[in-house]
């Protein structure tokens, strides 16, 4: 059988299959289209926080609407800051304190002394009669345990009877030892915890004597006055005087030779009262009046700086981080 020839323009094409009904022909299946899966976008790029902001405040970035209001922006910052560093109220106390007791003493002894100095000058003092007073006396020093005994003189009694310069008085009763028991006792602790503590107890004196012995120095003792007047005022006659303890001799020497009769040194007179004369220079301000006042002036400086530079520094730095925000959005 020879099958036929297919021309090239499309006659003699074999016709289509035919179509074949099939009651047994299903439906196409559905196929189920499932979302795909979420995920999460970037997180959105946050600019880092300014470094100013960091270092003073460590406030969140501002936003724009922050930054739409600068008082709303600079009430928002002072808000978190606490300016106070302790109870406003002990600051107040102790300014008040300082403050009292500064002036106190600047005014009523520096100031005072300051002016009283002022009115001093220098003029030359003339010695018109020296009176000297120079007598026996003695002094009672350290006691011990031996007992005295006579021909020694009671220490209440004149000891200038005494017949050496360093001798002995007899004084009373003197315990030279005590003794005593040993106690124990037993202590514990919150935990339970016990032990055996030993002390001393039943203390008593156990060596004695009714007599002590008390060293005695015997020597020279004086009284000395000066009669002078000033060059300023030689019609106003003054008198000075001194007490020199037991065998002080440099001090009477010194004193019978700078006042003798006759002798003329430097003073320092005050010119609204001439009675009140100095022989060693002009009056000092009093030391311990100036030291407390630096003292308590270093109190009103520290109450200054805690309590009213120190918040209004943090002010000043929380308004010009906020000037410098707002001008950067």
């Amino acid at each position: 059988m020879e099958l036929p020839i297919i021309e090239a323009d499309g006659q003699g094409a074999p016709p289509p299959p035919p179509r074949v009904d099939s009651s047994d022909d299903k439906p196409p299946k559905k196929v189920e289209t499932r979302p795909p899966p979420y995920v999460e976008p970037p997180p959105p790029y946050e600019s880092k926080t300014p470094a100013h902001v960091y270092e003073y405040d460590q406030d969140k970035p501002i936003t724009h609407r922050a930054c739409d209001n600068f008082c709303e922006t600079l009430k928002m910052k002072l808000a978190k800051r606490n300016f106070i560093l302790y109870d406003w109220r002990i600051g107040a106390g102790v300014f008040v304190l300082c403050f009292a007791v500064f002036m106190g003493i600047v005014f009523g002894k520096i100031v005072k002394d300051i002016e009283k100095r002022g009115n001093f000058e220098q003029t030359l003092c003339f010695s018109h009669r020296m009176f000297v007073s120079e007598y026996r006396c003695c002094e009672i020093g350290g006691c011990n345990c031996e007992t005295c005994n006579s021909p020694y003189l009671s220490c209440g009694e004149d000891l200038t009877r005494q017949p050496y310069n360093k001798t002995v008085c007899c004084g009373g009763y003197k315990c030279c030892g005590s003794c005593c028991d040993r106690c124990s006792r037993r202590v514990c602790n919150s935990d339970g915890d016990c032990r055996t503590e030993y002390y001393d107890c039943n203390c008593r004196c156990c060596s004695s004597t009714p007599r002590k012995s008390c060293a005695v120095d015997c020597g020279t003792c004086g009284n000395y006055m000066v009669i002078y007047y000033t060059e300023a005022v030689p019609a106003l006659n003054l008198t000075y005087t001194k007490s020199c303890s037991l065998d002080k001799f440099k001090c009477m020497l010194e004193f019978k030779g700078r006042y003798a009769d006759g002798s003329v040194w430097d003073c320092w007179y005050d010119t609204t009262d001439p009675s009140d004369v100095t022989f060693d220079g002009m009056p000092e301000v009093d030391k311990a009046a100036i030291a407390f006042s630096v003292i308590f002036g270093l109190g009103l400086v520290f109450c200054v700086a805690v309590y009213v530079l120190y918040p209004l520094g943090k002010f000043i730095l929380v308004l010009v981080d906020t000037i410098f925000a707002v001008s950067c959005y």
